[in-house]
């Protein structure tokens, strides 16, 4: 039973790696050096459990991510907590080490933005098949009075999937300056659009209604949920530990080494 136990908790925890680790598909062609491994903690480890160190090589090795940390618990105990392959690939590589702190990006859309607005929901402070408009007047622009809050928590608003290039803007006034001022690519309501417009547009939305930025209210309204899963919601709050994606391109926030493949991410 725990060698059955082990291993789909194995497999789990590494596809989870995989997902949320992956590299972009567009990286530089180059000879794959030997995969690094950074020191484990000291834990008894049991030997059901050490097919992960292979099965994390092989995946590395092979492209599928350039790095990870895998940890496994147990009825309460660590039982395996070990880092492998590199936390940065550009301009340098970078070792993986077991504290290395993660963006946990896209995953705030579900964890933070859609639980402020739900929240907020059931208050009667906003509702689902309002328009945009009413909230934020400036959204009206070009076409976009039918869009309502359903549509951008649905991803069928039929705004683009990033926040417009082509206003060359940069910083979060910005974006929502080119949000605003964008107009749809498909009639609302009609395509579903994976959009990180549409939840830049949901956290401003918070943002009006409850007079609190989106990561000032999540912090206020936090549950036992929130508070484990997203210790940091900015990377300047990790004080003097570096913050990092095994990802290609990278900036400096405050102090901390921030490394994210989005485009919409660099520029807010």
């Amino acid at each position: 039973r725990w060698r059955s136990s082990a291993d789909r908790l194995s497999g789990r925890l590494l596809l989870l790696a995989v997902v949320g680790l992956r590299a972009l598909s567009n990286r530089p062609k180059e000879t794959t050096p030997p995969v690094p491994e950074a020191p484990p903690l000291t834990l008894k480890l049991d030997p059901h459990l050490a097919r992960i160190d292979s099965i994390a090589r092989q995946a590395i090795a092979a492209g599928g991510f350039p790095g990870a940390v895998i940890l496994v618990g147990h009825q309460g105990n660590i039982v395996y907590r070990k880092a492998f392959g590199y936390r940065s690939l550009l301009p340098q590589r970078q070792s993986m080490t077991a504290d290395t702190i993660f963006d946990l990006a896209s995953l705030t859309k579900v964890v933070a933005t859609t639980t402020a607005v739900m929240q907020l929901i059931d208050q009667g402070r906003l509702h689902l098949n309002d328009p945009v408009g009413k909230y934020w007047p400036e959204f009206n622009q070009n076409g976009k009075r039918r869009i309502t809050i359903k549509h951008l928590l649905t991803h069928s608003s039929g705004l683009r999937p990033e926040v417009n290039s082509r206003a060359h803007w940069r910083g979060y006034e910005g974006a929502i300056v080119a949000i605003a001022e964008d107009h749809p690519v498909n009639p609302p309501g009609t395509t579903f659009k994976y959009s990180d417009a549409n939840f830049i547009a949901l956290g401003e939305i918070v943002h009006i209604v409850s007079g609190l930025p989106l990561d000032v209210y999540c912090k206020k309204t936090s549950s036992n949920l929130w508070a484990c899963a997203i210790p940091h919601f900015c990377p300047r709050e990790a004080g003097s530990r570096a913050l990092h994606l095994p990802m290609f391109g990278g900036i400096d926030c405050a102090g901390a080494r921030c490394m994210t493949p989005r485009r919409t991410a660099w520029a807010v």
